[in-house]
């Protein structure tokens, strides 16, 4: 989360103008209040560092949205962090069927070591494989993670059975595309 000073000297130089003109962007595309926009749009700000543009572009708009489910899409988890977030944790969940939004059908096949890649403003970030484990499929899924390190967690259903699997990811590169 970035400290006061930087939230303050963020407030004071602002565009309220452009930041006022995205959010009548943003209302196009998802049809909520310009209230809950502004409201939604100042948390993300606080919570994961994006800006007025980064809301819209970036589809911030859509955590809180019916698309960010496992039914539609690959979901991030809201209480994820996002790749730039010190000792973070991003957490995304989706199918592993043969339907059309199975989008984690042949993460089975992950070995320990293996490497994982997200994108985000403009950097890369690479995770590696360090833990994966079984939980039964009831809602809940107990994350254990090194909380020291930034991590990424991918979540889905084991195949043939009534029980999920997570993967652990450790960041172990972070860089300019």
């Amino acid at each position: 989360m970035p400290s006061i000073n930087y939230l303050v000297k963020r407030l004071c130089t602002m565009n309220y103008k452009s930041m006022f003109d995205r959010i009548n962007v943003v209302k196009k595309k998802c049809n909520k209040s310009k209230f809950m926009i502004f409201c939604d749009m100042v948390w993300c700000g606080i919570r994961y560092g994006a800006g007025y543009v980064d809301y819209d572009v970036i589809g911030f708009y859509k955590l809180n949205s019916k698309l960010n489910n496992v039914d539609k899409n690959i979901m991030i988890v809201s209480s994820s962090d996002m790749p730039n977030v010190n000792k973070g944790n991003l957490i995304l969940a989706s199918h592993s069927g043969n339907s059309s939004v199975s989008y984690f059908r042949y993460l089975y096949k992950l070995n320990k070591g293996d490497i994982a890649s997200i994108y985000y403003y403009g950097k890369k970030y690479d995770y590696k494989l360090v833990n994966y484990y079984d939980v039964n499929k009831n809602g809940m899924v107990q994350i254990i993670k090194n909380n020291d390190i930034n991590t990424l967690t991918l979540i889905t259903c084991r195949k043939n059975t009534d029980n999920q699997i997570v993967f652990i990811f450790e960041l172990i590169k972070e860089g300019k595309l």
